[in-house]
């Protein structure tokens, strides 16, 4: 494969990460016509149709990408669990976006996904994957106090392991 096609899913996901919505919409349509997705492709249209509050794509995307994983999670599984720890940690936050479009009007959000958050490996790696799309999900929904709860607790992971604040 050509780096163009190599750097897309890159390009999705710094897309949903900065929240420009305009770009990740590009992005997508452009990974659309090479036909493969990995798994930031598919975070981004999760958090792109949350954006755009389309509740059934939304609930599909999650219901398909779901499945997906814990396929590869099963074969992962077979192998070793260090191999299927990183379909864990996607199947992880697949759950927690199900449960974030459930349960939005409710307090201490953030509270309970960090809760979730603290029982996966305490490494930066792992916390990092959950804890970013979270965090923009949390202010694409208007949840700005619940969002710098999950951006605090991301800042500390940051300063624990010696890695620059960037998120």
């Amino acid at each position: 494969p050509d780096l163009t096609e190599q750097l897309r899913p890159r390009s999705v996901e710094a897309a949903w990460q900065l929240s420009s919505w305009d770009r990740l919409t590009e992005a997508l349509q452009a990974q659309d016509q090479i036909g493969t997705k990995d798994f930031q492709v598919q975070l981004g249209d999760i958090l792109l149709q949350l954006h755009e509050r389309n509740e059934v794509k939304l609930q599909q995307r999650l219901q398909e990408t779901t499945v997906e994983v814990a396929h590869a999670a099963s074969i992962a599984a077979q192998d070793s669990y260090t191999r299927a720890y990183q379909h864990l940690l996607r199947l992880h936050l697949l759950s927690d976006l199900h449960w974030l479009t459930q349960k939005q009007q409710e307090p201490g959000i953030a509270q309970n996904l960090l809760t979730r958050c603290d029982i996966s490996r305490p490494s930066f790696g792992a916390r990092q994957a959950l804890l970013r799309p979270l965090k923009v999900a949390l202010q694409d929904m208007n949840l700005r106090d619940e969002a710098k709860a999950v951006e605090l607790a991301f800042s500390r992971l940051c300063r624990k392991h010696g890695e620059p604040v960037a998120m």
